[in-house]
């Protein structure tokens, strides 16, 4: 749990600083890449600690986030983030176990987490009304 936290910390910060210098786009473009970052970096600092783990509780803590902020949306955004960061958790992992290196896990659920944030962001949140307006 305590590396979970770590990432979610360094993700949070990550975020803040990001979306303040490119605003919304940032979710698609460089905050996919940081996030996984964090979460392998956390994962890769406990020996054995399963990666998936990692990625399952910072989606439970995204999803905790999300309902703290109260949107009107914020369980079905925190529902879409806890389902996502399952499976950037199981791309890595399985891409780990496959190729036998951490880089290319990074690559693989880095390029996962973005296009599961732009599909979020322009098809689906755009679908209910709901969402960021992530093209400035």
């Amino acid at each position: 749990m305590i590396v979970s936290l770590a990432a979610a910390l360094a993700a949070y910060l990550g975020n803040r600083l990001l979306f303040r210098t490119l605003g919304a786009r940032a979710a698609v473009i460089l905050v996919p890449w940081w996030e996984e970052a964090a979460k392998l970096a956390a994962a890769a600092a406990v020996p054995g600690f399963p990666m998936l783990y990692v990625h399952v509780i910072f989606g439970a803590l995204e999803f905790a986030y999300d309902i703290w902020r109260g949107r009107s949306d914020a369980f079905f955004l925190g529902l879409l983030t806890f389902a996502g960061h399952g499976l950037f958790g199981s791309v890595a992992m399985l891409t780990a176990d496959s190729l036998g290196a951490w880089w290319w896990a990074y690559a693989a659920a880095g390029l996962a987490h973005m296009l599961y944030n732009a599909a979020v962001i322009y098809v689906v949140l755009p679908t209910l009304g709901a969402g960021i307006d992530a093209r400035r």
